[in-house]
């Protein structure tokens, strides 16, 4: 009788452990503050009104599609750096130009993000502007935070 008592009173303890871990992870984890990528927070943060929010994702897809092809050669360009290590005789005018062509492609890139916020800043009005310059130090990292990708995985 003894025993039962205790194989009771462990299975219930057990089911009030599952349902508190299960209500910790359904109520405990805050949403993703940006569920469309920098765009929501931009827009939140920036408190654009529903035509504004229109031209700024319009600018937003021109910028995304422009940002897809420059990564694209970047891609292409560093893997055919790294092959190159393959090689007993490494080309050294072939490992330069392959530089040039990343350093240059990454200023494209820099640039890109770079008016893509002018023209942001563009769309907002007065008040606007200061939460933007406020903004402004936050940027930066905004196009930088890419999730990691794991063997196999295909890339944008």
């Amino acid at each position: 009788m003894e025993r039962n008592k205790i194989l009771i009173i462990a299975v219930i303890g057990l089911l009030l452990l599952n349902a508190a871990t299960i209500g910790f992870l359904m109520l405990g984890t805050p949403p993703h503050p940006m569920k469309d990528g920098p765009a929501s927070l931009i827009i939140e943060r920036l408190h654009f009104d529903t035509n504004q929010e229109v031209e700024f994702r319009k600018l937003a897809k021109v910028h995304h599609e422009e940002f897809k092809k420059l990564q694209q050669i970047s891609i292409e360009t560093h893997q055919e750096y790294y092959k190159l290590m393959k090689q007993d005789d490494i080309d050294s005018m072939k490992v330069n130009s392959l530089r040039q062509i990343m350093a240059v492609n990454q200023q494209l890139i820099d640039k890109l993000n770079f008016e893509h916020f002018l023209d942001i800043k563009k769309l907002c009005n007065t008040e606007q502007r200061i939460l933007f310059n406020d903004f402004a130090d936050e940027i930066g990292g905004l196009f930088n935070e890419r999730p990691p990708r794991g063997r196999g995985q295909k890339q944008e």
